[in-house]
Order: structure tokens, then C-alpha cells, then sequence
């Protein structure tokens, strides 16, 4: 459904003042739940019942799909949505999944939002059909951004499974949860399914786009909830704002989902006002890589790059950088998920000039392996000394040694792009480095706390090993 239908469906619903405040502007930042613009984004909120298609599911719906049993509305204004494994489309009044959309919607419809009905359908992040619980009492998750999320909405009680990853980070990232009674099923790409069904999951929540294989082998319903990255053109059309709202009405907390895209709002637009005014000429080339084997076996001839439909890529374009590689002629196919980078071969970069480089590193890998390559970092590590050594030593790779200068190479913590946060942090990070003089008083670790405080974790950023500013 293209934008200017969308008007028209708003104008004659008579729904102008009840839908957005902001239409008039999508860059625009927060400052209140009315100005979560999702209509005109046709990010809809995929949540069956939700008729005029915003962040709410309240009586506005109800009365829609009343005027439209009472012929007030026509068929062509309703919102159709489309749901992506067998490209079947849908009335998104439709609360009941009936196909017909009736007095029975009304009453499912205010078994929604008043948490008395059973169950209700929804799209997640990733075009999947979902019917969830209205209460959901055991909970498994994959990976950092999930289990942030779950703590946001406050059910980290409820955790009964996780990675391998989680759980040896289980004092940050499951904290409240009854560690003795989480289910360990290790990799999150090729879960342990004896073990899943031993926590005998209501729902499983992940952030990557492994629902049809996870379905076929498990009996709960999966939830794709992708907070990984945003969308440069269009802040409101990105998975972040959607998986939050989602997780708000799946586990009830839809005010501390709105908290959370205000503040996601408001830091990008503090980003975004300033960086978009800048020429091209007044942006620094950077270049972005992840901390693997070329890194420390100067023998390996290729390297990661991230291209342009990834989380480092994006947060580079948003702290006001230009990406080196778009240089490149050469590029090889990018991978589909917003963090997943490819390798290619080190001639071209080793011969390029760029102001800054910054290196990506996760330790905890989403396999269920710990990297013996990458430096000890995070939530968990209270020692910066290794990381300290090996962003001292990024200058000493023969690659990169005169491409940049060793003062402008940092490395940037897996959290920062694995987490909830959708890469405000990678951005801010990046922003802080290369534009001190538009952020005079950005500091990256104080942002990073104010994160962590909404997300409710008990946690002093100052206890973890994160960003280091070079001397």
C-alpha cells in the first residue's frame, strides 16, 4: 500500500487526529507516544485488530471495523497486509483470522486490549504469521537483542531457555531470570532441539530469521523480533521500533515499548539533524572490519568488509562518515541479515586511504562458540587490558598500517551491534570519533548507561570493557 493511498484511508476513516502527530515529518525526533509515525511509513504495527495500522490498539479500532460492518467503510479502505511464506494478504482488521471481518473481530479485538482473550495473531519482524499467547509463562531466546528485550517488557522471570552465549553471560544479560531452571540449548543457528523441548517452552523468541526452520521442531509459536538495524531512509520503517512495540503487546508492557522507541527516536534525530546537512565533502572516509584471522595472522589475505545493508555500514552513514568500500568496484554479493559481513580480498583496501577505521568484535558468537580471536570485552569482562592491547596494536597490521593512521583505529564491542539497540550505539561510538567538534559533549559510555537503565538492567557501565578512547 503506497503512501498517498494511505491518506486516503486515514482521511476517510475520519482518523487524521487520532493516528500521528508527525506525518509531516518522518525524520523528526520523539517526545511522545503521538508521535510514533508509523502509518505514513506503512511500517504498520502487524498486530491482527489493529485496523487503522499505528502503534495503539484501542477502542480507535474497535470503531473502525464497527463503521465498517455499518457500511461506512468500504473494502478498499481497509489496510491489507501481507504475510511473506505464502504471500497470502490479509484485512488487518481482521482480528480473528476468519477472513471476514464482522462483530466477531469486536469481541476478540477487545479481548486484546483488555488481555482477557486466549491468543492473537500478529506478522513479526521477518513476514512470518504468528498466533502468540495472551500469557506467556516460559520463554526461550537466542541472543543479546532478545533477551534485552524481554528485560525491557520486564519477563526476564519467565526465561526457561537460552544460547550458549547468554548463558555465559548470564549475569548481565539474565539477570532476574532462575538461572538453576534456564535450559541451555547453545547455538542459536542449530539449536539443541532435545533440550528446547525440555524446557517445554509457550513461546521462543528470536532475532534472526530462523522461524520456518525452528517451527518444523518445536511446538511453540517462534516470534521473529529483529531490533538489529534501522533504515537510513526511513527511521520509521526500521525492525527496532517494530520488535519493540511487538514485544510490548505480546508481554503487556506496550508503555515501556513506547519509552523505548522515544528514546530510539530521540537519539537518532540527535544523530540525523546534524550529520544530513553534511556536504559530502565534510565527511570522513571510514572504514569498517571485524576483529578476526586477518587481524592476527597477517598470512590471511582477506578481510571482512560490511556492506551496505549492515549495521556498521548504516551507523557510519548516521555518525555523518562516508564508508570507504562504497569505493570499491569490485564488491561481492551482500549477505541478507543487517549484521552479517563478507570477506574479500585485502589488495584493494591495502591500497586505499581512509581517516578512520573501526573493527568490529564479538567475542560470544551466536554458534555458541567463544572467539580465541577476539579480545576479551563487555558486560562481563572487568579487565581492559587485552582490549586496550589489541586496539593499541591495530596500527601494527600490515594492511591497514598505511592506509590510516594507528590514533584513528578503534574497536567497537559486539554489544553495540548485537544488542536492542538497532546500532544507535555503533553510530554513536562512530560519531563521537569522527565529528567531535558537531558532538562536543557526546560520550558514548554515558549513552550506552542511559540504554542500559531503560533496558532495567542493574549495571554501572563503568564495570564492563567497552569503548576506549586512544591516548
Amino acid at each position: 500500500m503506497n503512501k498517498k493511498f494511505v491518506a486516503l484511508v486515514v482521511v476517510a476513516i475520519v482518523l487524521v487526529a487520532a493516528v500521528v502527530a508527525v506525518a509531516a515529518n518522518t525524520k523528526s525526533g520523539s517526545g511522545g507516544s503521538d508521535e510514533i509515525d508509523l502509518v505514513s511509513s506503512g511500517n504498520y504495527l502487524k498486530i491482527f485488530g489493529n485496523a487503522n495500522g499505528d502503534h495503539l490498539i484501542d477502542e480507535t479500532d474497535v470503531n473502525i471495523i464497527q463503521d465498517y460492518i455499518n457500511g461506512d467503510v468500504k473494502d478498499s479502505d481497509l489496510i491489507r497486509v501481507t504475510e511473506e511464506d505464502n504471500g497470502n494478504v490479509y484485512y488487518l482488521a481482521d482480528a480473528n483470522l476468519d477472513g471476514t471481518v464482522d462483530e466477531k473481530d469486536i469481541s476478540y479485538l477487545r479481548g486484546i486490549i483488555d488481555r482477557t482473550g486466549e491468543e492473537m495473531s500478529l506478522i513479526d519482524t521477518f513476514g512470518h504469521l504468528v498466533t502468540v499467547p495472551m500469557t506467556s509463562n516460559r520463554i526461550i531466546c537466542d541472543y543479546f537483542a532478545t533477551a534485552e528485550l524481554l528485560m525491557l517488557v520486564g519477563v526476564q522471570d519467565k526465561i526457561v531457555g537460552a544460547s550458549n552465549a547468554l548463558m555465559v553471560l548470564s549475569d548481565y544479560y539474565l539477570q532476574g531470570a532462575d538461572l538453576d531452571n534456564v535450559v541451555n540449548f547453545y547455538s542459536r543457528t542449530a539449536p539443541d532441539y532435545e533440550a528446547v523441548a525440555e524446557a517445554n517452552p509457550d513461546i521462543w523468541v528470536v532475532s534472526e530469521d530462523y522461524a520456518p526452520t525452528y517451527g518444523n521442531n518445536v511446538n511453540c509459536p517462534v516470534v521473529g523480533l529483529d531490533s538489529l538495524v534501522f533504515d537510513f531512509e526511513d527511521i520509521y520503517s526500521s525492525s527496532p521500533i517494530m520488535s519493540a512495540l511487538l514485544a510490548g503487546y505480546i508481554f503487556n508492557n506496550v508503555d515501556k515499548a513506547i519509552e523505548y522507541v522515544n528514546w530510539y527516536l530521540e537519539k537518532w534525530d540527535m544523530l540525523y539533524s546534524v550529520t544530513s546537512q553534511l556536504s559530502d565533502d565534510e565527511k570522513p572516509t571510514v572504514f569498517c572490519t571485524g576483529y578476526d584471522n586477518h587481524v592476527v595472522d597477517q598470512s590471511v589475505n582477506q578481510c571482512r568488509v560490511f556492506l551496505s545493508n549492515t549495521v556498521p555500514y548504516k551507523a557510519v552513514e548516521l555518525a555523518g562518515g562516508k564508508n570507504i568500500i562504497d569505493d570499491c568496484s569490485s564488491l561481492p554479493d551482500p549477505k541478507p541479515r543487517p549484521t552479517s559481513n563478507v570477506n574479500m580480498e585485502l589488495e584493494w583496501i591495502s591500497e586505499q586511504k581512509y581517516d578512520y577505521m573501526f573493527v568490529h568484535c564479538t567475542k560470544y558468537t551466536g554458534s555458541g562458540g567463544i572467539s580465541s580471536t577476539v579480545p576479551d570485552h563487555g558486560y562481563t569482562c572487568h579487565d581492559p587490558s587485552e582490549y586496550r592491547a589489541a586496539q593499541d596494536g591495530l596500527g601494527d597490521i600490515v594492511p591497514f598500517s598505511n592506509s590510516c593512521d594507528p590514533d584513528n583505529m578503534y574497536l567497537m564491542p559486539g554489544d553495540y551491534m548485537n544488542g536492542a539497540s538497532g546500532g544507535i550505539l555503533s553510530a554513536i561510538e562512530i560519531a563521537s570519533v569522527i565529528h567531535p567538534e558537531l558532538f562536543p559533549d557526546l560520550d558514548v559510555l554515558e549513552e550506552q548507561q542511559e540504554y542500559i537503565d531503560l533496558m532495567g538492567f542493574d549495571y554501572d557501565v563503568h564495570q564492563g570493557v567497552f569503548f576506549l578512547e586512544n591516548a
